[in-house]
């Protein structure tokens, strides 16, 4: 039977699609202003370049600027507002579009690679390629089941559950807050003093605890819940479900602390920060400004923002910087490892590691015993190593990725199937969404950040997480169904 939700509609937000036309005008005019003039300039820098790279890698640049541009600015324009799928284009507008229009106008990468035409041909059209597979996922994806889509003009009415519904769903994040928070505890009481020392610290530390009995899982355990766990609570406490205050306030400061910015990776101290924004602004109007902030930022601080790393890869002080520094910076290496893989020639490829070997790695790197032959086997080391660089702890872009393991086609895969998770997780997110949704939608949309330029082995668990999370929720509401 349903009844209404325990909670009133005066206690939940605010549904942000009432905002009407005027609202998603402005935000398609403030997306715009704050883009276009990085547009243009990275690409009048590739235009007025000493080195002539020819009209086809010149409109190849245009097309990965500009396209993704123009979906960002679609997106803030849209009635339903879908904001991973925004933030997807926002961080290929800067990884993908404007960063290689910049590095190709300076003719210098971070990580000092050099490419014929033929190899930046190759890899922008792998690059258009996985935007087209994307693309075409999240729109079959998005309307495949689902009923008329919401009226804007609507105001915000959570989804409608009966009490039983509404427990399992409390206990499902309870269950999951609980766990992240002791676990997040002993990580923190075994890392001690190294957890706010130096990067180099805190990496020596870290190997320590990974010789311990689950050690290394650990690391990861509270890193990935650190994305995805508190968001969840957050925004589901928002449109709610009941979780405890404490419960929320205390997950999200543990990961606040083993996330910060002074000793951890910035891209695990943005993606912690994009995750709570999220939380904090679904269902409000000031998430459609969400994408183009992170573009701002990512642009003129972020290179700098991850002080005192200790291992020579990062700033020394807080700046900012211009749009053509920036852009130079190691944050934006994911073209040149994208090419620094299609470079590889069929005599190079024959010393990797089997497709089939890169393919498992992922999954089998989380399973003890299993795991010692594949341990070290992502995307980002095996090139760098294959393409004669010094420092190989680096990251292989999703895209390039796939054309590691399958060529083309594996571009295709993985971009498609990133495409129908946002499209899943994103479909009629409005008035009567589902809790599942919910909890799933912040750190979706956050894990963006290192999907675009992390491999298949660096991220999948943490997508994981994120696809547990849902199926936990959808699990709880199919076993009451049934019962």
């Amino acid at each position: 039977m349903d009844v209404s939700p325990r909670i009133s509609r005066s206690r939940v937000p605010s549904y942000e699609q009432g905002a009407g036309l005027p609202w998603r005008v402005l935000a398609t005019v403030t997306t715009l202003a704050l883009t276009l003039p990085f547009a243009l300039d990275a690409q009048h820098a590739l235009e007025q370049g000493a080195f002539d790279y020819g009209q086809h890698v010149e409109w190849q640049s245009r097309l990965l600027i500009f396209v993704p541009l123009a979906a960002l600015a679609l997106t803030a324009a849209a009635p339903t507002f879908r904001i991973a799928i925004a933030v997807y284009w926002a961080w290929s507008f800067v990884f993908l579009g404007l960063a290689p229009a910049i590095q190709l106008a300076r003719q210098s990468f971070p990580w000092t690679g050099t490419f014929s035409v033929e190899v930046i041909e190759a890899a922008q059209s792998l690059v258009l390629l996985g935007h087209v597979s994307f693309a075409i996922l999240v729109w079959f994806m998005s309307r495949r089941g689902s009923a008329v889509p919401p009226d804007p003009a609507e105001p915000y009415e959570p989804e409608r559950t009966d009490d039983t519904t509404t427990k399992a769903y409390v206990r499902v994040l309870a269950g999951l807050g609980l766990t992240y928070l002791v676990v997040a505890t002993l990580f923190v009481v075994l890392m001690g003093s190294a957890l706010f020392n130096a990067r180099a610290v805190f990496r020596i530390r870290v190997l320590e605890i990974a010789s311990l009995p689950l050690g290394g899982f650990l690391y990861f355990a509270v890193t990935a819940g650190a994305i995805v766990i508190p968001s969840a609570l957050l925004i589901c406490r928002r449109h709610g479900v009941q979780v405890p205050v404490w419960l929320v306030g205390a997950t999200w400061l543990a990961a606040a602390l083993v996330t910060n910015p002074l000793v951890g990776s910035r891209f695990l101290s943005g993606s912690f920060i994009v995750a709570t924004a999220v939380a904090l602004l679904q269902g409000r109007r000031l998430l459609r400004l969400v994408p183009v902030g992170s573009v701002v930022l990512l642009i003129v601080v972020f290179p700098s923002m991850d002080v005192l790393r200790g291992d020579a890869t990062s700033s020394v002080s807080i700046q900012i910087l211009s749009l053509e520094d920036s852009m130079l910076d190691y944050d934006f290496d994911a073209f040149e490892m994208g090419a620094r893989e299609v470079s590889l020639t069929t005599e190079a490829r024959a010393f990797l590691p089997s497709s089939s070997h890169m393919l498992l790695a992922p999954l089998a790197r989380w399973i003890p015993i299993l795991s010692r032959p594949y341990i070290g086997d992502s995307g980002g080391k095996v090139v760098a190593e294959a393409t004669g660089m010094e420092y190989t702890n680096v990251s292989m872009p999703l895209w390039a990725e796939g054309d590691l393991i399958a060529g083309a086609a594996g571009t295709i895969v993985v971009l498609g199937a990133l495409g129908a998770w946002l499209g899943v997780t994103g479909r009629q997110l409005g008035p009567g969404s589902r809790v599942p949704q919910l909890a799933s939608v912040p750190g979706s949309t956050a894990l963006l950040f290192i999907v675009l330029r992390g491999s298949i082995y660096e991220v999948l668990g943490y997508l994981a997480l994120a696809m547990i999370v849902y199926y936990l929720l959808v699990r709880s509401r199919r076993v009451k169904d049934h019962a």
